[in-house]
């Protein structure tokens, strides 16, 4: 009997775990070719891969005061034949927040990726951190930085 009990236990276990081995951001993927929800990611490694190009990839915010606003907006433009899809945009450190365009960009548009570095704190400090930008493009990995100095 006790036997028979931990067979069953056991193919409830391994059943429950095939489930769990389904990527859940395929039906994201699939459903929402033409943009995403907010709280939605995007699967860019499965998506037609397209180009995009930056107006800048870096920005100098030169010489800040301690605690002032510092934000920017990197603007860039789709250049390939598809939709563009941002999956996932991430700075270096916490004390950078990015902000992206979360509709799909087509073809000759222009998207934007706005970043907000917080300043308080870093008195005396000069910075240069990194914005990481995953998407459907080819490279799929572009590199954005910002870099000043607080006073």
């Amino acid at each position: 009997m006790k036997t028979l009990i931990f067979i069953l236990a056991f193919g409830s276990l391994v059943a429950g775990c095939k489930e769990a081995e389904q990527p859940a951001h395929d039906a994201v993927a699939e459903s929402a070719p033409d943009g995403v929800e907010e709280n939605e990611t995007v699967d860019a490694k499965r998506m037609p891969r397209t180009s995009i190009r930056f107006e800048a990839y870096t920005h100098d915010f030169g010489t800040l005061q301690e605690g002032a606003p510092a934000k920017h907006r990197f603007t860039f433009t789709n250049e390939g034949k598809h939709p563009l899809h941002l999956g996932h945009v991430e700075a270096s450190c916490g004390c950078t927040t990015p902000q992206w365009s979360k509709d799909a960009i087509a073809p000759g548009a222009q998207g934007f990726i706005d970043v907000e570095f917080n300043s308080r704190g870093k008195r005396g400090q000069t910075f240069n951190k990194t914005i990481t930008v995953h998407a459907n493009t080819q490279p799929e990995v572009t590199k954005l930085s910002i870099t000043g100095e607080v006073q």
